[in-house]
């Protein structure tokens, strides 16, 4: 009982002598109506629409390579040619097997049209009109069964201009098939770009960790990014975009082209990092001095809000998950709840809990509490 006297003592005695005897100074920002723009913050790494690099189908050692690093390529240019001796082989294996299969089929087709002459003429002249005709080759032969035995090696030789006819497209089909796998190893330029690397080396095998060469369209550049959660729920396709950089003098305007429609957990030196969404922003104009790989900041805005109450994130503080500010009036300071939307890198915009013209304190500290006097030693338009 005597120990509780003694704390109520205490806390009466701060109450009146342990806070400060004179009014804290303090500064005031006025709540006024403002224009807000949210925006979002990112690196990125500025790609290239178009790129193409080019890898070996199977091993083989390289022949030819017909550009440099730095060299302008046209759609179609042959840009490396790998060895083809064993394929140029299959290729003229393959047209022989088919000059084959043409010269069956051409015999079949003259076998065929002398047999269905020789039936025709029987059956224009049967044998009750000329018996010598309808005679069969085979003494003893009645001249009936002759004209049936005809009729069937017809028969026979029309299936056998059958088969040399597929046989013919089989032949066909493994000409086009061998000069295909031939024609893969000539690599070709498939846009308009430049050569950003030559990996590969004439007499030598092709490299089979990395392309022989790779090609990109250096007027087609767009960033791509990435960004966290909370804040790619804010970024959609058609927002406006700055993308800077000092080291390159750059600052350039741009649109969000797509958002990617999931997360991503990328593994790293210390596990999996948070997800990130990719997202990719074009460019209103491709500066020069611009290249692939290059660093850039992102500035994505997200939304824009006009004559809303805003006041300097400075003078918010939380209390759990709650945001208060302290308001001045009549020397004395106000704590008073409430609640945020929008922000921009200064300012926040509040919803509820102020009204236009109220003075709010800035850079409140711990040691501040309602009723608190204080004296206003200067003041901001906010």
């Amino acid at each position: 009982m005597g120990s509780g006297v003694l704390v109520l003592a205490g806390l009466v005695l701060w109450w009146f002598w342990g806070r400060p005897a004179q009014p804290t100074s303090v500064h005031v920002v006025t709540v006024k109506p403002s224009t807000l723009t949210e925006a979002v913050y990112a690196s990125g790494t500025i790609v290239p629409k178009l790129r193409q690099e080019v890898r070996a189908a199977s091993p083989g050692k390289v022949a030819k390579i017909l550009v440099k690093t730095g060299d302008t390529v046209l759609a179609g240019q042959v840009l490396v040619q790998m060895d083809s001796t064993l394929a140029d082989a299959q290729v003229a294996q393959a047209q022989v097997s088919l000059d084959a299969a043409k010269a069956g089929q051409t015999l079949a087709q003259k076998n065929l049209a002398q047999a269905e002459d020789r039936f025709a003429t029987l059956k224009a002249n049967p044998p009750s009109q000329n018996m010598a005709i309808a005679q069969a080759p085979g003494a003893g032969i009645p001249s009936a069964d002759a004209t049936l035995q005809l009729e069937g090696s017809v028969e026979q030789l029309q299936g056998s201009v059958q088969q040399a006819g597929s046989a013919v497209k089989q032949a066909q089909a493994a000409l086009n098939m061998a000069q295909a796998q031939r024609d893969q190893l000539t690599y070709k330029a498939g846009f308009a770009g430049t050569v950003l690397e030559v990996n590969a080396q004439e007499g030598n095998p092709a490299p089979l960790q990395s392309p022989l060469l790779v090609v990109a369209d250096l007027k087609s550049l767009y960033v791509q990014a990435t960004l966290n959660e909370a804040d790619a729920g804010k970024v959609k396709s058609g927002q406006k975009v700055f993308v800077s950089s000092k080291s390159l003098s750059l600052d350039v305007g741009g649109q969000v082209q797509t958002v990617a429609p999931e997360a991503v957990a990328r593994p790293s030196l210390q596990g999996n990092a948070a997800p990130t969404v990719d997202v990719t922003l074009s460019l209103d104009q491709v500066p020069e001095a611009l290249k692939p790989g290059y660093s850039v900041n992102v500035k994505v805005l997200v939304a824009s809000k006009s004559g809303v109450l805003a006041v300097p994130q400075e003078v918010l503080f939380q209390e759990g998950e709650r945001n208060f500010v302290y308001t001045e009036a009549g020397g004395k300071i106000r704590k008073a709840e409430v609640k945020t939307g929008i922000a921009d890198d200064v300012n926040q915009e509040i919803t509820s809990g102020l009204k236009t013209g109220d003075q709010v304190v800035l850079s409140p500290t711990r040691e501040f509490y309602a009723g608190m006097p204080v004296t206003v030693i200067g003041g901001e338009g906010g």
